[in-house]
Protein backbone atom coordinates (compact mmCIF):
# COMPACT_ATOMS: atom_id res chain seq x y z
CA UNK A 1 0.00 0.00 0.00
CA UNK A 2 2.80 2.40 0.94
CA UNK A 3 4.59 1.49 -2.27
CA UNK A 4 1.50 2.32 -4.34
CA UNK A 5 1.01 5.58 -2.41
CA UNK A 6 4.61 6.59 -3.10
CA UNK A 7 4.27 5.72 -6.76
CA UNK A 8 1.08 7.80 -7.01
CA UNK A 9 2.71 10.70 -5.16
CA UNK A 10 5.70 10.60 -7.45
CA UNK A 11 3.38 10.61 -10.46
CA UNK A 12 1.41 13.60 -9.16
CA UNK A 13 4.59 15.51 -8.39
CA UNK A 14 5.90 14.84 -11.87
CA UNK A 15 2.63 16.12 -13.33
CA UNK A 16 2.84 19.20 -11.18
CA UNK A 17 6.38 19.87 -12.25
CA UNK A 18 5.46 19.48 -15.89
CA UNK A 19 2.65 22.01 -15.46
CA UNK A 20 5.06 24.47 -13.83
CA UNK A 21 7.53 24.00 -16.64
CA UNK A 22 4.84 24.70 -19.26
CA UNK A 23 5.12 28.44 -18.68
CA UNK A 24 7.43 31.14 -17.35
CA UNK A 25 7.37 32.97 -14.05
CA UNK A 26 9.50 36.11 -13.90
CA UNK A 27 9.97 36.96 -10.24
CA UNK A 28 11.23 40.52 -9.74
CA UNK A 29 12.71 42.14 -6.65
CA UNK A 30 13.70 45.77 -7.24
CA UNK A 31 13.29 48.10 -4.25
CA UNK A 32 12.07 51.57 -5.12
CA UNK A 33 9.32 50.61 -7.54
CA UNK A 34 6.23 52.48 -6.32
CA UNK A 35 3.29 50.34 -5.23
CA UNK A 36 0.77 49.98 -8.03
CA UNK A 37 3.33 50.72 -10.74
CA UNK A 38 2.61 48.78 -13.94
CA UNK A 39 5.28 46.30 -15.00
CA UNK A 40 5.01 44.87 -18.53
CA UNK A 41 6.77 42.18 -20.51
CA UNK A 42 7.24 43.11 -24.16
CA UNK A 43 8.63 40.96 -26.95
CA UNK A 44 11.62 42.20 -28.96
CA UNK A 45 11.75 39.01 -30.98
CA UNK A 46 9.97 37.91 -34.15
CA UNK A 47 9.76 34.29 -32.97
CA UNK A 48 7.38 35.34 -30.18
CA UNK A 49 5.65 38.58 -31.10
CA UNK A 50 2.44 37.88 -29.19
CA UNK A 51 3.89 38.13 -25.67
CA UNK A 52 1.81 40.67 -23.80
CA UNK A 53 1.57 40.31 -20.06
CA UNK A 54 1.61 42.82 -17.24
CA UNK A 55 1.20 43.15 -13.51
CA UNK A 56 1.55 45.75 -10.77
CA UNK A 57 4.37 46.00 -8.28
CA UNK A 58 4.02 45.90 -4.53
CA UNK A 59 6.85 46.49 -2.06
CA UNK A 60 9.30 46.47 -4.96
CA UNK A 61 8.23 42.98 -6.03
CA UNK A 62 6.37 41.69 -9.07
CA UNK A 63 5.64 38.45 -10.92
CA UNK A 64 5.04 38.14 -14.64
CA UNK A 65 3.64 34.82 -15.86
CA UNK A 66 2.79 33.38 -19.24
CA UNK A 67 4.07 31.08 -21.94
CA UNK A 68 6.36 31.40 -24.92
CA UNK A 69 6.42 28.94 -27.83
CA UNK A 70 10.23 29.16 -27.81
CA UNK A 71 12.97 31.24 -26.14
CA UNK A 72 12.50 34.91 -26.99
CA UNK A 73 14.35 38.18 -26.43
CA UNK A 74 12.07 40.39 -24.33
CA UNK A 75 12.03 43.59 -22.33
CA UNK A 76 10.63 44.23 -18.89
CA UNK A 77 9.25 47.77 -18.94
CA UNK A 78 8.62 49.48 -15.62
CA UNK A 79 6.23 52.36 -16.13
CA UNK A 80 7.32 55.80 -14.92
CA UNK A 81 6.00 57.04 -11.60
CA UNK A 82 5.19 60.39 -13.22
CA UNK A 83 3.44 61.04 -16.52
CA UNK A 84 6.40 62.94 -17.96
CA UNK A 85 8.88 60.18 -17.03
CA UNK A 86 10.33 57.59 -19.40
CA UNK A 87 10.31 54.50 -17.20
CA UNK A 88 12.96 51.80 -16.92
CA UNK A 89 13.74 48.73 -19.01
CA UNK A 90 15.54 45.41 -18.61
CA UNK A 91 16.32 43.13 -21.56
CA UNK A 92 16.38 39.37 -21.07
CA UNK A 93 15.80 36.05 -22.77
CA UNK A 94 12.56 34.40 -21.69
CA UNK A 95 11.78 30.70 -21.87
CA UNK A 96 9.29 28.54 -20.00
CA UNK A 97 10.99 28.35 -16.62
CA UNK A 98 11.38 30.37 -13.45
CA UNK A 99 13.41 33.55 -14.00
CA UNK A 100 14.57 35.88 -11.25
CA UNK A 101 15.30 39.58 -11.77
CA UNK A 102 16.88 41.74 -9.08
CA UNK A 103 18.67 45.04 -8.56
CA UNK A 104 19.69 47.17 -5.58
CA UNK A 105 17.17 49.90 -6.40
CA UNK A 106 15.00 51.20 -9.23
CA UNK A 107 17.38 54.15 -9.68
CA UNK A 108 20.24 51.75 -10.41
CA UNK A 109 18.70 50.14 -13.52
CA UNK A 110 18.72 51.53 -17.08
CA UNK A 111 16.08 54.02 -18.26
CA UNK A 112 14.00 52.90 -21.21
CA UNK A 113 15.72 55.46 -23.45
CA UNK A 114 19.07 57.19 -23.17
CA UNK A 115 21.97 58.69 -25.07
CA UNK A 116 25.59 57.98 -24.29
CA UNK A 117 26.93 55.40 -21.88
CA UNK A 118 25.44 56.21 -18.45
CA UNK A 119 22.28 54.20 -19.07
CA UNK A 120 24.25 51.40 -20.69
CA UNK A 121 26.54 51.12 -17.67
CA UNK A 122 23.50 50.57 -15.47
CA UNK A 123 22.79 47.28 -17.23
CA UNK A 124 25.52 45.78 -15.07
CA UNK A 125 23.45 46.59 -11.97
CA UNK A 126 20.73 44.12 -12.94
CA UNK A 127 20.94 40.39 -12.22
CA UNK A 128 18.82 38.00 -14.31
CA UNK A 129 19.01 34.23 -13.79
CA UNK A 130 16.97 31.31 -15.04
CA UNK A 131 17.02 29.32 -18.25
CA UNK A 132 19.66 28.29 -20.74
CA UNK A 133 18.78 31.03 -23.21
CA UNK A 134 19.27 33.75 -20.57
CA UNK A 135 22.61 32.25 -19.51
CA UNK A 136 23.76 32.41 -23.13
CA UNK A 137 22.45 35.96 -23.50
CA UNK A 138 24.30 37.05 -20.35
CA UNK A 139 27.48 35.55 -21.78
CA UNK A 140 26.93 37.49 -25.00
CA UNK A 141 26.33 40.80 -23.20
CA UNK A 142 29.40 40.27 -21.02
CA UNK A 143 31.73 39.51 -23.93
CA UNK A 144 30.40 42.30 -26.12
CA UNK A 145 30.19 44.92 -23.36
CA UNK A 146 33.47 46.76 -24.14
CA UNK A 147 32.66 46.93 -27.85
CA UNK A 148 29.08 48.12 -27.28
CA UNK A 149 30.32 50.68 -24.76
CA UNK A 150 32.88 52.07 -27.20
CA UNK A 151 30.31 52.24 -29.99
CA UNK A 152 27.75 54.08 -27.86
CA UNK A 153 30.40 56.49 -26.55
CA UNK A 154 31.57 57.27 -30.09
CA UNK A 155 27.98 57.84 -31.25
CA UNK A 156 27.37 60.23 -28.36
CA UNK A 157 30.59 62.12 -29.04
CA UNK A 158 29.66 62.65 -32.68
CA UNK A 159 25.95 63.43 -32.48
CA UNK A 160 24.99 64.50 -28.95
CA UNK A 161 27.91 66.02 -27.04
CA UNK A 162 27.32 69.79 -27.00
CA UNK A 163 31.02 70.41 -26.38
CA UNK A 164 32.25 68.39 -29.34
CA UNK A 165 34.64 69.83 -31.90
CA UNK A 166 32.35 70.97 -34.73
CA UNK A 167 35.11 72.04 -37.10
CA UNK A 168 35.33 70.02 -40.35
CA UNK A 169 38.47 68.35 -39.04
CA UNK A 170 36.85 67.60 -35.69
CA UNK A 171 33.70 66.18 -37.26
CA UNK A 172 35.81 63.98 -39.52
CA UNK A 173 37.85 62.71 -36.58
CA UNK A 174 34.73 61.90 -34.54
CA UNK A 175 33.08 60.24 -37.53
CA UNK A 176 36.16 58.09 -38.12
CA UNK A 177 36.20 57.11 -34.45
CA UNK A 178 32.54 56.07 -34.58
CA UNK A 179 33.04 54.11 -37.80
CA UNK A 180 35.96 52.23 -36.28
CA UNK A 181 34.05 51.49 -33.06
CA UNK A 182 31.03 50.17 -34.97
CA UNK A 183 33.24 48.05 -37.22
CA UNK A 184 34.93 46.47 -34.20
CA UNK A 185 31.56 45.84 -32.56
CA UNK A 186 30.21 44.09 -35.64
CA UNK A 187 33.36 42.00 -35.95
CA UNK A 188 33.10 41.03 -32.27
CA UNK A 189 29.47 39.99 -32.74
CA UNK A 190 30.28 37.77 -35.72
CA UNK A 191 33.24 36.30 -33.84
CA UNK A 192 30.93 35.48 -30.91
CA UNK A 193 28.40 33.85 -33.24
CA UNK A 194 31.18 31.83 -34.86
CA UNK A 195 32.35 30.52 -31.49
CA UNK A 196 28.85 29.82 -30.16
CA UNK A 197 26.73 28.75 -33.15
CA UNK A 198 24.55 26.57 -30.89
CA UNK A 199 23.33 29.57 -28.84
CA UNK A 200 19.78 30.82 -29.30
CA UNK A 201 20.97 34.45 -29.28
CA UNK A 202 23.53 33.57 -31.96
CA UNK A 203 20.71 32.41 -34.19
CA UNK A 204 18.90 35.71 -33.70
CA UNK A 205 22.04 37.72 -34.47
CA UNK A 206 22.71 35.67 -37.59
CA UNK A 207 19.13 36.15 -38.81
CA UNK A 208 19.51 39.91 -38.42
CA UNK A 209 22.72 39.79 -40.44
CA UNK A 210 20.98 37.83 -43.20
CA UNK A 211 18.52 40.68 -43.77
CA UNK A 212 21.08 42.44 -45.96
CA UNK A 213 20.85 40.94 -49.47
CA UNK A 214 23.83 40.12 -51.68
CA UNK A 215 26.08 39.55 -48.68
CA UNK A 216 26.64 35.79 -48.99
CA UNK A 217 27.32 33.20 -51.66
CA UNK A 218 25.46 29.88 -51.81
CA UNK A 219 28.37 27.99 -50.24
CA UNK A 220 28.63 30.53 -47.42
CA UNK A 221 24.95 30.08 -46.63
CA UNK A 222 25.45 26.31 -46.59
CA UNK A 223 28.28 26.77 -44.09
CA UNK A 224 26.07 28.92 -41.83
CA UNK A 225 23.44 26.18 -41.63
CA UNK A 226 26.03 23.45 -41.11
CA UNK A 227 27.67 25.37 -38.27
CA UNK A 228 24.28 25.99 -36.62
CA UNK A 229 22.99 22.42 -36.94
CA UNK A 230 23.63 21.78 -33.24
CA UNK A 231 21.42 24.68 -32.09
CA UNK A 232 19.27 23.41 -29.23
CA UNK A 233 16.54 26.03 -29.82
CA UNK A 234 14.81 24.29 -32.72
CA UNK A 235 12.34 27.12 -33.35
CA UNK A 236 15.27 29.53 -33.70
CA UNK A 237 17.05 27.12 -36.02
CA UNK A 238 13.92 26.84 -38.17
CA UNK A 239 13.77 30.66 -38.37
CA UNK A 240 17.43 30.75 -39.31
CA UNK A 241 16.90 28.14 -42.00
CA UNK A 242 14.02 30.17 -43.45
CA UNK A 243 16.20 33.32 -43.43
CA UNK A 244 18.94 31.41 -45.25
CA UNK A 245 16.47 30.07 -47.82
CA UNK A 246 15.09 33.58 -48.37
CA UNK A 247 18.64 34.91 -48.77
CA UNK A 248 19.35 32.40 -51.55
CA UNK A 249 17.21 34.57 -53.83
CA UNK A 250 19.71 37.41 -53.42
CA UNK A 251 23.16 35.84 -53.58
CA UNK A 252 26.36 37.80 -53.94
CA UNK A 253 27.51 37.22 -57.49
CA UNK A 254 23.98 36.94 -58.91
CA UNK A 255 23.06 38.64 -62.19
CA UNK A 256 21.52 42.07 -61.72
CA UNK A 257 17.86 42.65 -62.62
CA UNK A 258 17.04 45.64 -64.79
CA UNK A 259 14.34 48.08 -63.71
CA UNK A 260 12.81 51.35 -64.91
CA UNK A 261 13.06 54.78 -63.25
CA UNK A 262 12.60 58.42 -64.21
CA UNK A 263 15.36 60.95 -64.80
CA UNK A 264 15.08 64.62 -63.66
CA UNK A 265 13.48 65.51 -67.02
CA UNK A 266 10.72 62.98 -66.42
CA UNK A 267 11.92 60.56 -69.07
CA UNK A 268 11.88 56.85 -68.34
CA UNK A 269 15.24 55.14 -68.36
CA UNK A 270 16.64 51.83 -67.19
CA UNK A 271 19.54 50.88 -64.96
CA UNK A 272 21.01 48.91 -67.84
CA UNK A 273 21.50 52.20 -69.65
CA UNK A 274 24.03 53.27 -67.00
CA UNK A 275 26.26 50.24 -67.47
CA UNK A 276 29.58 51.07 -69.14
CA UNK A 277 32.24 48.74 -70.51
CA UNK A 278 34.98 47.95 -67.98
CA UNK A 279 33.32 50.04 -65.25
CA UNK A 280 31.51 49.09 -62.06
CA UNK A 281 28.12 50.61 -61.28
CA UNK A 282 27.14 51.87 -57.83
CA UNK A 283 23.39 52.23 -57.22
CA UNK A 284 22.49 54.13 -54.04
CA UNK A 285 18.85 53.79 -52.94
CA UNK A 286 17.88 56.75 -50.76
CA UNK A 287 15.11 59.24 -49.90
CA UNK A 288 14.93 62.89 -48.85
CA UNK A 289 13.33 62.03 -45.48
CA UNK A 290 15.96 59.42 -44.58
CA UNK A 291 18.54 60.90 -42.19
CA UNK A 292 21.11 58.09 -42.56
CA UNK A 293 20.76 58.40 -46.36
CA UNK A 294 21.64 62.08 -46.23
CA UNK A 295 24.58 61.35 -43.93
CA UNK A 296 25.86 58.76 -46.40
CA UNK A 297 25.92 61.19 -49.35
CA UNK A 298 29.33 62.75 -48.46
CA UNK A 299 30.79 59.23 -48.52
CA UNK A 300 29.29 58.64 -51.96
CA UNK A 301 30.75 61.96 -53.13
CA UNK A 302 34.21 60.87 -52.04
CA UNK A 303 33.87 57.60 -53.92
CA UNK A 304 32.54 59.37 -57.01
CA UNK A 305 35.55 61.66 -57.09
CA UNK A 306 38.12 59.02 -56.20
CA UNK A 307 37.04 56.27 -58.61
CA UNK A 308 35.50 58.21 -61.49
CA UNK A 309 37.69 56.29 -63.94
CA UNK A 310 36.43 52.90 -62.78
CA UNK A 311 33.04 53.52 -61.16
CA UNK A 312 29.75 54.89 -62.46
CA UNK A 313 27.55 56.26 -59.68
CA UNK A 314 23.78 56.66 -59.63
CA UNK A 315 21.27 57.53 -56.91
CA UNK A 316 17.72 56.16 -56.99
CA UNK A 317 15.27 58.10 -54.85
CA UNK A 318 12.38 56.21 -53.24
CA UNK A 319 10.55 59.43 -52.33
CA UNK A 320 6.81 59.34 -52.83
CA UNK A 321 6.84 63.12 -53.17
CA UNK A 322 8.54 64.40 -56.30
CA UNK A 323 8.99 67.94 -54.91
CA UNK A 324 10.75 66.59 -51.82
CA UNK A 325 13.10 64.59 -54.04
CA UNK A 326 13.95 67.59 -56.22
CA UNK A 327 14.50 69.85 -53.21
CA UNK A 328 16.85 67.36 -51.53
CA UNK A 329 18.64 66.71 -54.80
CA UNK A 330 19.34 70.43 -55.14
CA UNK A 331 20.43 70.74 -51.52
CA UNK A 332 22.88 67.86 -51.74
CA UNK A 333 24.36 68.99 -55.07
CA UNK A 334 25.07 65.48 -56.31
CA UNK A 335 26.92 65.55 -59.63
CA UNK A 336 26.20 61.96 -60.67
CA UNK A 337 23.07 60.46 -62.23
CA UNK A 338 19.91 61.21 -60.24
CA UNK A 339 16.91 58.96 -60.73
CA UNK A 340 13.46 58.64 -59.18
CA UNK A 341 11.40 55.50 -58.60
CA UNK A 342 7.92 57.01 -58.61
CA UNK A 343 4.80 55.16 -57.42
CA UNK A 344 4.49 53.32 -60.72
CA UNK A 345 8.10 52.10 -60.66
CA UNK A 346 9.10 51.83 -56.99
CA UNK A 347 7.89 48.24 -56.63
CA UNK A 348 10.02 47.05 -59.54
CA UNK A 349 13.05 48.86 -58.14
CA UNK A 350 12.79 47.64 -54.57
CA UNK A 351 11.48 44.10 -54.97
CA UNK A 352 14.20 43.16 -57.44
CA UNK A 353 16.82 43.79 -54.77
CA UNK A 354 14.90 43.16 -51.52
CA UNK A 355 15.30 46.79 -50.49
CA UNK A 356 13.54 46.88 -47.11
CA UNK A 357 15.54 49.70 -45.50
CA UNK A 358 17.67 52.56 -46.75
CA UNK A 359 20.27 53.68 -47.49
CA UNK A 360 20.98 50.57 -49.49
CA UNK A 361 24.04 50.60 -51.71
CA UNK A 362 24.67 48.02 -54.41
CA UNK A 363 27.65 47.49 -56.71
CA UNK A 364 27.39 45.73 -60.08
CA UNK A 365 30.59 44.61 -61.80
CA UNK A 366 31.27 45.04 -65.55
CA UNK A 367 29.94 41.52 -66.17
CA UNK A 368 26.58 42.42 -64.63
CA UNK A 369 27.12 40.53 -61.38
CA UNK A 370 26.07 42.02 -58.02
CA UNK A 371 29.25 41.98 -55.97
CA UNK A 372 28.24 44.15 -53.02
CA UNK A 373 25.10 45.04 -51.12
CA UNK A 374 24.87 46.88 -47.83
CA UNK A 375 23.61 49.78 -45.73
CA UNK A 376 26.91 51.05 -44.33
CA UNK A 377 28.89 53.46 -46.55
CA UNK A 378 32.07 52.51 -44.69
CA UNK A 379 31.68 48.88 -45.72
CA UNK A 380 31.16 50.11 -49.27
CA UNK A 381 34.35 52.17 -49.10
CA UNK A 382 36.29 49.20 -47.76
CA UNK A 383 34.95 46.97 -50.55
CA UNK A 384 35.90 49.43 -53.30
CA UNK A 385 39.36 49.97 -51.83
CA UNK A 386 39.98 46.22 -51.98
CA UNK A 387 38.44 45.94 -55.43
CA UNK A 388 40.45 48.76 -57.01
CA UNK A 389 43.55 48.36 -54.86
CA UNK A 390 43.64 52.03 -53.89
Amino acid sequence: MDIMRNILLAFLLSCGLSVMASGFNIIGDIPGIPDGCVVELKSKDKVSQDINTQTVAKNGKFTLSGTVPSPALCEIFISPAQEDGMGNAISLMVENTDIRVSAAHLDSIPPSFYFGTDGFLKEKNVTVTGGRAQEEYANYKSELFPYMFASKAAHYNLYVDENRDTSPEGEKRLETAMDEAQKKEKAAIMDFVGRHPEYSISGKLMIENLRTPFTYTASELDNILAASSGMWDKARYDSLKKAVDDNRKYLRGADYTDFAVLDPEGKECRISGLMEDDKYLLVDFWASWCGPCRLAIPHVKELYNKYSDALTVSSVSLDSNEKAWRKAMEQENMEWAQLWADKDRVKGATESYAVSSIPFMMVIDPQGKIVFGGHDPNNLTEFLEKTFGR
